[in-house]
């Protein structure tokens, strides 16, 4: 032990006062590191949830009827629609869409079921699926039509 003026050194070199102030202090910064990535993952999760804006949909099957040639009778076909998703409309209403769309059933000006514009997307869907995306003012409906 030495005496430096009125500090008192511990055999390490380390003076008394400043081992319990940079605990302190080192106790405070993992506190401080804790909150902040805390608040760093709130921020991420709810900005996330944000920028989608879709709710998903489960999957479904609708049956298709396909005429035949003349004087044969139409076939009916099982197709499923993957990875359905909509935004500012309801499940039941993509549904119906997707119907009329493979159905060929009310169409309207534009092409489409119901005032709908389709056009293909970029969004994940299984293999064999192609990404479509339909659009009318304040309503999406983003859907695997089975093909390709």
């Amino acid at each position: 032990m030495k005496i430096a003026g009125a500090r008192i050194l511990v055999s390490g070199g380390i003076e008394k006062g400043k081992m319990k102030t940079s605990r302190k202090w080192f106790g405070i910064g993992g506190l401080g590191s804790m909150l902040a990535l805390a608040v760093l993952a709130v921020a991420l999760t709810s900005g996330a949830q944000a920028s989608s804006g879709y709710t998903s949909c489960p999957n479904k099957t609708f049956k298709v009827t396909i005429e035949g040639a003349e004087g044969e009778k139409p076939q009916k076909f099982n197709v499923t629609a993957k990875a359905i998703s909509v935004d500012g409309v309801t499940c039941a209403a993509a549904y119906e869409f997707i119907r009329f769309a493979y159905n060929g059933e009310k169409v309207s000006a534009t092409g489409y079921p119901l005032h709908y514009t389709c056009k293909s997307a970029t969004f994940k869907t299984p293999l064999g699926y192609l990404p479509t995306q339909c659009v009318k003012p304040g309503k999406k409906i983003r859907y695997g039509a089975q093909g390709g």
